[in-house]
């Protein structure tokens, strides 16, 4: 079920109606949280639950051994089993016929063919983000982190709160378990907080994210046909512009849909629009996934015998894994690798030449790193989006060319693009681009009646989120 469906707009007031009838009965909202997010989920195939049930007992049932274990070796084996079934899951069903067809591929380079065939395999919607967040479960039993439930509703509702479930934000048990075992009250102030993070992120998604996409896609599908000044807006307003705003968009609709409940979610995206270094960029993307990369990949090596490769190694390495992790493509693996490189030139030679901090209103040359590391992320990101490897150099190869400096043609249609960029930065030391709670009545509802004329009149054809192919 998506969230500009109409079917999730006859979902969401039922569920919401039922859950606060139960109001003060916390394990009966639990239980309408599961099915609720069940029946979410299974909406696009219910076979999609039989995996998410099985990654939900498995570190329900490991989590408690691995808390009862008291010989550290066996402890750290039940460990394995939980990383072996939730990896091998995801691992086979978004990365299997990626690596047969690498495999073959390197045969064939060698002049040997092989008649290996590859599956038929739906990739599950969201795979990536719950299998994230079930296993942090059971590596903070592990180490020592957290407590193992007994409550198994709270758990499985953890592992499948639908707000959450398809795209991220990607939530330690930590900090929700604890939220669904306590009470939750009905407060106004939180609902009506709730539906200014899902009408702003409805308005990016529909409005912006889509509109962009459309001319991103057209671009990039021809980009042969395009002058350089073309594809230069083709990668630096419209895809930028799509892939931020439809991301954020639906971590701000999932805070925002979880606050109706009594749920406070993690920020995921924190304006990074506006990098004054590379480091500071990746604290402001895609902020939870960071995180558990940090915590449990880099941190992980940092304490291992892969230490000795040295902090850059294992920066790259997890770079890497980051773009792995986007999907089963070339173009993600060197996004990624490409991004460690960088990050590693930064903490190496830029950041021990700066001499003071980013604080207050940024000066000239705060606004020169902003410009800078905008065009070279971006100049990166034409491997996230390019289909190969060989198209994204073609299209580097074309933007470059004496045609850059031409006028573009799609320069009427930056509109939308450049009012995000100035709204947000009106909005950046707030959590979101709809806060005006602190406005004259008027003031917010004129605001909010504009923005919801505007996305209805750009609803139209139901279109996915770019995340959930990850």
């Amino acid at each position: 079920m998506n969230f500009t469906s109409f079917e999730f707009y006859l979902f969401l007031p039922l569920v919401f109606a039922l859950y606060w009838l139960m109001k003060g009965r916390t394990r009966p909202q639990n239980v309408l949280l599961l099915l609720a997010s069940y029946l979410f989920y299974g909406w696009w195939d219910w076979r999609f639950l039989i995996l998410i049930m099985v990654s939900s007992v498995t570190d329900y049932v490991l989590g408690l051994a691995i808390e009862n274990q008291e010989d550290h070796k066996k402890k750290k084996w039940l460990l394995y089993l939980s990383v072996g079934v939730n990896l091998g899951i995801l691992g086979f069903f978004k990365y299997f016929n990626f690596f047969i067809s690498s495999f073959i591929a390197a045969f064939e380079l060698m002049g040997i063919h092989l008649s290996i065939h590859t599956l038929n395999i739906v990739l599950p919607v969201g795979i990536s983000f719950y299998t994230f967040q079930t296993l942090s479960y059971t590596i903070d039993i592990y180490r020592g982190r957290i407590k193992a439930t007994r409550d198994w509703v709270s758990f499985f509702t953890f592992v499948a709160f639908f707000p959450q479930l398809v795209a991220g934000p990607i939530e330690r048990a930590a900090k929700m378990i604890p939220q669904f075992q306590q009470q939750r009250q009905f407060e106004y102030k939180d609902i009506v907080e709730g539906f200014r993070f899902i009408l702003y992120g409805m308005f990016k998604k529909i409005v912006i994210a889509d509109y962009c996409g459309a001319q991103a896609n057209e671009i990039f599908d021809n980009y042969q046909a395009y002058g350089g000044s073309d594809l230069f807006l083709g990668i630096y307003i419209f895809f930028i512009a799509q892939l931020y705003c439809d991301f954020s968009a639906y971590s701000e609709i999932a805070i925002g849909i979880a606050r109706l409940f009594g749920f406070r979610l993690s920020r995921n995206f924190a304006y990074p629009l506006y990098p004054r270094s590379v480091e500071d960029f990746w604290q402001r993307w895609h902020i939870t996934l960071n995180k558990w990369f940090r915590d449990y990949m880099y941190m992980s090596m940092a304490r291992s015998y892969w230490a000795k490769l040295g902090k850059p190694a294992l920066i790259v390495i997890m770079f890497t894994a980051i773009g792995l992790w986007h999907g089963a493509k070339w173009t993600f693996t060197f996004w990624g690798f490409a991004n460690g490189l960088l990050f590693v030139f930064y903490i190496r030679y830029q950041k021990p030449k700066q001499k003071r901090k980013f604080v207050g209103e940024p000066q000239l040359k705060d606004m020169f790193n902003i410009v800078r590391l905008t065009l070279v992320l971006g100049f990166l990101l034409i491997f996230f989006r390019a289909p190969d490897i060989a198209s994204a150099f073609g299209y580097m190869r074309n933007m470059l060319s004496p045609s850059l400096f031409s006028v573009p043609t799609k320069w009427p249609f930056i509109f939308w693009t450049a009012f995000m960029y100035i709204w947000e930065w009106q909005f950046r030391r707030d959590w979101h681009g709809l806060a005006v709670g602190h406005l004259p009545g008027w003031q917010r509802w004129s605001i909010y009646i504009v923005m919801i004329f505007i996305t209805m009149h750009h609803f139209g054809q139901e279109k996915e989120f770019i995340y959930f192919q990850f």
